[in-house]
């Protein structure tokens, strides 16, 4: 609820800093790593949001409900990527989906960013510095796919008094 414990140290740590040799998560680990989580072979609560697309990928209609679901497999952004080059039909289809997503959106005048990302790690006392692709084909499918469920899930949690993380931009 709004003003108790969790929601006043979500507020004073505003996101998950992840650091070379740790992450300091926005909620207590027990919520962030372990009942929020979706690990593989665990039954979560959730919301599900199902989007009906026509032929021609436009968004036909969307319903959101309370789930019970269960992760059979945890993908990698590359483990995607490779799927869709050896032609994996259900991601093709994703991969189609998201591009129109994405069109629509810079159509209607979104403007879109993709700010380079590093990934920092420290091992055995050296530092490993790597520069991540940001413009893959699983990176699109999943940003865009959050944008989408964004959206009827605000507009079912607004009106209900649900409570939701909203991201605030950072300084």
């Amino acid at each position: 609820d709004k003003g108790d414990a969790l929601d006043r140290e979500a507020s004073r740590r505003t996101a998950t800093i992840y650091l070379p040799n740790i992450s300091v998560p926005m909620f207590p680990p027990r919520l962030s790593s372990d009942l929020s989580s979706l690990k593989a072979d665990r039954i979560r609560p959730a919301f599900t949001i199902e989007a009906r697309f026509d032929e021609g990928d436009a968004l036909v209609d969307f319903k959101i409900s309370r789930s019970l679901i269960k992760v059979s497999q945890r993908l990698t952004y590359e483990a995607v990527d490779r799927a869709l080059a050896d032609g994996r039909r259900s991601l093709a289809r994703l991969h189609q989906i998201a591009k129109r997503l994405h069109d629509s959106r810079v159509e209607a005048g979104a403007q879109t960013h993709r700010r380079p990302e590093i990934k920092v790690k420290v091992a055995d006392g050296t530092i490993f510095v790597n520069q991540v692709n940001v413009d893959t084909p699983s990176r699109l499918i999943v940003s865009e796919l959050m944008i989408l469920a964004n959206q009827p899930a605000a507009y079912t949690a607004l009106p209900k008094g649900i409570p939701v993380i909203y991201p605030t931009p950072q300084a």
